[in-house]
């Protein structure tokens, strides 16, 4: 009798012991994989959201510290607070940062195919805001639009740029790079391939016109699968990433 009550009480140990250890892994492997994926999402904020200050130094704001250290990640944040007295004006892929959430409709302006060449009745809309920051992004479309010429190109664009300008003189002016397009669709034909030669065209207008030129393209290079089908469109997930590399970029935090 003896015997069976010591047996049974041995059996209980081992069952609790088993039940503890299994419940120490689980919690491991819990821990574990959610530090590797908040290293997987943060890397490229780590990396490339420093702000370059006038002395060459680099400083990470809070909000990228946090996002850093892992606390938080960039698809945590409502962007509407940083973009909170700003303005988005341009393409479809600008479209989707309302289209999916990421921003208010009033925030950003854009249609799709829209161009330089076709865009100009956001300008108002947009300057009626008194925004205290404009970001523009277009290019996608206009490497096709004239012909490869990049030149044509941002003569354009200063063009629809200071106009904007003109309707709201304080507002500071950022100027996004066009994103590299997908191999695929580089070798598919047309002017694609002249990506880069068009933002470089475009740094060199933003020297011309005192805007700041917010260079994007590392995104869709270090994360290829964030690419829409076509290859020139974007996933949903993009969108955190290129908010906030603007936001960095234009110091919103």
């Amino acid at each position: 009798m003896r015997s069976k009550t010591r047996n049974k009480k041995v059996n209980m140990t081992v069952i609790i012991v088993l039940m503890a250890a299994a419940a120490v892994l689980l919690a491991a492997i819990f821990i574990l994989s959610r530090g590797s994926a908040s290293k997987d999402q943060t890397f490229t904020v780590s990396r490339q959201m420093a702000v370059k200050l006038d002395g060459g130094f680099e400083k990470m704001s809070d909000t990228e510290q946090m996002i850093a250290g892992g606390q938080f990640t960039i698809f945590d944040i409502d962007f509407n607070s940083p973009f909170e007295n700003c303005v988005v004006i341009g393409d479809s892929v600008t479209e989707g940062l309302s289209a999916y959430g990421h921003l208010d409709e009033d925030k950003v302006f854009s249609k799709i195919g829209g161009s330089v060449l076709n865009s100009e009745d956001e300008l108002p809309q947009a300057a009626a805001t008194a925004p205290e920051a404009a970001f523009f992004s277009f290019g996608a479309n206009e490497m096709g639009m004239f012909s490869g010429d990049e030149e044509l190109f941002t003569s354009r664009y200063q063009e629809f740029i200071e106009k904007f300008m003109e309707l709201s003189p304080s507002t500071k002016i950022y100027v996004n790079s066009i994103s590299k397009p997908s191999e695929s669709r580089i070798g598919s034909g047309g002017y694609f391939y002249k990506w880069q030669d068009f933002n470089q065209a475009i740094e060199e207008m933003c020297g011309r016109i005192g805007a700041e030129y917010i260079d994007n393209t590392y995104i869709l290079i270090e994360h290829p699968d964030l690419y829409a089908g076509d290859g020139i469109h974007v996933s949903s997930d993009y969108y955190p990433y290129w908010l906030m590399h603007m936001a960095s970029q234009a110091r919103l935090w």
